[in-house]
């Protein structure tokens, strides 16, 4: 799971997380970082992202060791330099996770996947580049509907103190 703002590390709902963290590590990933100050969370447009999640844990867990094994998202060639447009090269957590299918019910329903409500999160594969610079498929949450009210952020990171 690739994190990259209220479950990291030291943030507010990381707490949820902690008990099935296996190992953390920062990542990067192409994308569009905003700031969401009404609801004191980030939200990301992925530059590349896949398969979509679904409310069926073992189909996306299948679905994912398939994705691994065959996914060209796992070029290195994403990072080496930037994509046509305004994309960011942003930082996150990937987050290796044990017992996926007990905690991942818990982040869906804290970032409202598989719901119709206004700020609402898809869990998509997205590629990530490690420290050791390999690349890596992770699932990552991505804002279905910016809001109006968005700040576009040209930070790396997001942070709730921090505002443009």
């Amino acid at each position: 799971m690739m994190v990259y703002g209220t479950l990291k590390k030291g943030f507010r709902n990381h707490h949820l997380a902690a008990p099935y963290c296996l190992s953390i590590e920062t990542v990067q990933f192409w994308g569009r970082l905003y700031d969401l100050p009404a609801h004191a969370c980030p939200a990301i447009e992925f530059f590349r992202s896949g398969l979509k999640g679904s409310p069926d844990y073992n189909r996306d867990s299948r679905d994912f060791a398939r994705i691994l094994k065959t996914e060209k998202l796992m070029s290195r060639e994403l990072f080496l330099e930037r994509p046509a447009g305004d994309w960011d090269l942003l930082e996150g957590e990937l987050i290796t996770l044990k017992e996926g299918e007990v905690i991942l019910p818990v982040l869906d329903e804290l970032e409202s996947c598989f719901v119709d409500e206004r700020l609402c999160y898809d869990r998509v594969i997205i590629p990530v580049l490690t420290g050791k610079k390999d690349v890596s498929l992770a699932w990552a949450y991505q804002i279905r509907e910016l809001p109006a009210e968005a700040l576009r952020s040209t930070l790396p990171n997001w942070h709730p103190q921090i505002r443009k």
